[in-house]
Formats: structure tokens, C-alpha cells, sequence
């Protein structure tokens, strides 16, 4: 199919179009609206975007998904708003249409109450109107961001870099319990880059001058993660003692060896997605069975000296005034046959004096010499 002429929208064909107030993108306004009877959010895209976007590029991601089996576009659908439709008016392109996330990816947001995207970033600790809102627990933050892995991986899996790798590009529910990726038409494919390489001003600020890579998305996930953890945007150096008290030591190492564009190995992310999606917070974090860690050198970094913990006794509740018996009228415990074997010892056997063993010997000859004596006198000569 030429992507010149497929999968196009004409803007008048949209219908119930009204602003959404979700705030809009950088280079883009969002619209709610319906087209051939289906909801559907429009990416009204900037002059400035317009005027260096690559509408073939464009044609190509869309048309991308219908190239997927029924299986991996099903798969597609439940990971990610992938654009949909060109929207053009007088033969310019406008922007895209995409669809509405599933509705476990909206939450009522402050002030207001009303449903909106709840992005990753929503997981930290923060302020809104002057109101702190705490945090999410450790266990659905990892979860949330296992899940992000897991996403990105499969991207990569087919050939395709997310490129715009940030903490509001990707959603998840509130128990972070699954991920959805947005903003997809800034992706990198088989059809080539429809945009120059995105990144916000903070991301760049911790990230080397380099072309999107497979390395690259993942470095700006580990940051991700780094923020999200901490309940810190604002650390722009790796904390990677502050990262252990946290998580596990070997994925603080993964994550900051990654963050610092260190060698690492993409199959331990891969682990440390399936890790944090099992994980429940009462499941201890490991590998999973049967399967082997890799290794990939780095220095070691101790951690924190921790404190030792001192356990009050419990108090010694008074005895009771009545019916108590003292102990030496306490009938013993009889003690188990093993151990009676290696207590009871032999009997002592008090030793005779020698003067009585004299004696006795004394008394018994004397007795013998006068029996000897008087048989000689009764049967003399």
C-alpha cells in the first residue's frame, strides 16, 4: 500500500472534536473525537513538527502494524496507542489519530477529579497544590517498571528503538500491575524516523550525544527508574548506595551501570523484568528458577554500614500470689531418656576403712586357730 495515499483521514470527517485537558505535548495539541463511530484521541501536531515530519516515514509505522501477524497486532493493541490514521486538510498532513488507552490506565487526578492518563511519573512521592501526595510502595513502582521493560524489550525484539524513552510516555495502573506506551509515532522503525531524535532538556542533560540504539532506550529507562524509585527528578549524578537500600543489590548495579553508559547485558534486563513483574512485595526478589545471572564486571560499591538492632526483653510478668509453690517444693521435670543417659552417673561407693578390714581379718584367724586346737585335744594319743 503507497504511504502517500493509506490509512489518510480527512479532518472534516472528524467529529465531536473537543480539546482534551490533559495538557498537550510539546509539539502537539490533543483532541478528543469520533471517526467512522470509534473514540479516538487526534495528535494535531505542531507548525514546527509539521514542517520536518516524514509523512512517508509516518505511512510506514501505521501501516507497520497491519504487517503483524493477528497475535503480535493483538499484543500491539494492548501495549501501546499505535497511531492509527494520517490526518490531513487541503493535502498537508495534520497529525494522527490514535487510540484511547484501556481505561485501567486513567485515574481521577487532583484537583479536579476528573479521569486522566496516569503516567509512571505518578507513582512518586509529590506536591499538587500545595497537598503532598504520597507515593507509591517499592514493590508497585518495580512492578510498574518491570512491565515498562518488558515492553521495551519486545520493541526491540522487532527491530524497533522507542526512541522518546520518558516517565510520561509510558502509563500504567495504579497498582502497577501493566504498562502502555504513548506517543509511538515518534518511534523508529523498518520505516524509517518520522521526527528527529526526542528527548526532553532534562533527559539530555544525563545522556551522552549519541544516535537512538537499543542502548540508548535503555539507558533513558535505568534514569527512569532512578527517578522513579527515589522519589528524586531533580538527581542528575547516579546514587548508587542511596539505589541498595531500595532494590536488590544487583539490579541497583544493572541500573546504574546502564544509567552510566557502561557495558551491560540486555538479557539482565530481561530477568529484572520478569523478577519485578512476579514480585508482590511479600515474594523475596531473585532470579527466576533455573535461571543464571549474567555477569558482567564492575567495581564494587559497599553499601551503607548498618546499625545493630537491639531487642528490648520482654518484662518479667510477677508471679502469682496464690496458688504459687516455691521451687524447692517443685516436683522436678523428668529429664528426656537421652539425656537422663548422659546424666545419671554410676554410684559411688564409700571406701572401707583399713583399720576395720584389719580387724576382721585378725578376728576370723584367731576363730580358726582355736577350732585347730581343740580337735587335737579331743582326738589325742
Amino acid at each position: 500500500m503507497d504511504s502517500l495515499t493509506g490509512y489518510w483521514v480527512e479532518r472534516a470527517e472528524l467529529r465531536e472534536l473537543r480539546r482534551l485537558g490533559w495538557g498537550d505535548a510539546g509539539n502537539s495539541t490533543m483532541w478528543n473525537c469520533t471517526y467512522a463511530g470509534e473514540r479516538y484521541v487526534f495528535k494535531e501536531y505542531s507548525e514546527e513538527f509539521r514542517a520536518e515530519a516524514n509523512q512517508n516515514a509516518l505511512g510506514g509505522l501505521i501501516d507497520w502494524r497491519h504487517r503483524l501477524s493477528g497475535e503480535e497486532r493483538q499484543h500491539l493493541d494492548t501495549i501501546a496507542a499505535w497511531p492509527r490514521y494520517r490526518v490531513r486538510q487541503n493535502g498537508l498532513l495534520l497529525g494522527v489519530l490514535l487510540p484511547w488507552a484501556p481505561n485501567e490506565y486513567f485515574r481521577p487526578m487532583y484537583p479536579d477529579g476528573l479521569n486522566r492518563p496516569h503516567p509512571i511519573a505518578n507513582l512518586v512521592r509529590r506536591s499538587a497544590g500545595g497537598n503532598v501526595i504520597a507515593g507509591a510502595t517499592v514493590h508497585v513502582k518495580t512492578s510498574a517498571l518491570g512491565y515498562a521493560t518488558d515492553i521495551l524489550l519486545w520493541f526491540h525484539r522487532k527491530d524497533v528503538l522507542v526512541n522518546d524513552v520518558r516517565e510520561l510516555n509510558i502509563l500504567c495502573t495504579a497498582r502497577g500491575s501493566g504498562a502502555y506506551f504513548v506517543d509511538c509515532d515518534v518511534m523508529i522503525g523498518p520505516w524509517g524516523a518520522v521526527g528527529p531524535p526526542a528527548a526532553p532538556e532534562y533527559m539530555r542533560e544525563v545522556l551522552p550525544r549519541a544516535h537512538p540504539s537499543r542502548e540508548l532506550d535503555l539507558m533513558k529507562l535505568a534514569w527512569v527508574a532512578i527517578w522513579i524509585l527515589l522519589d528524586k527528578f531533580s538527581l542528575r549524578t547516579i546514587p548508587h548506595v542511596e539505589l541498595t537500600t531500595v532494590i536488590d543489590a544487583r539490579d541497583a548495579a544493572l541500573i546504574t551501570q546502564t544509567a552510566a553508559g557502561q557495558p551491560f547485558s540486555p538479557e539482565n534486563w530481561r530477568r529484572l523484568a520478569g523478577r519485578w513483574i512476579r514480585w508482590t512485595g511479600r515474594a523475596p526478589v531473585g532470579p527466576p528458577p533455573g535461571e543464571q545471572e549474567v555477569i558482567i564486571p564492575s567495581p564494587w560499591h559497599p553499601g551503607p554500614p548498618l546499625a545493630p538492632t537491639i531487642l528490648d526483653r520482654p518484662p518479667v510478668a510477677p508471679r502469682p500470689s496464690s496458688g504459687w509453690v516455691p521451687d524447692a517444693y517443685r516436683r522436678p521435670r523428668q529429664p528426656t531418656t537421652a539425656a537422663r543417659r548422659s546424666t545419671l552417673a554410676p554410684p559411688t561407693v564409700e571406701p572401707r576403712r583399713f583399720g576395720i578390714t584389719v580387724l576382721l581379718i585378725a578376728a576370723v584367724m584367731a576363730v580358726l586357730l582355736g577350732l585347730g586346737a581343740l580337735s587335737l585335744v579331743i582326738g589325742g594319743p
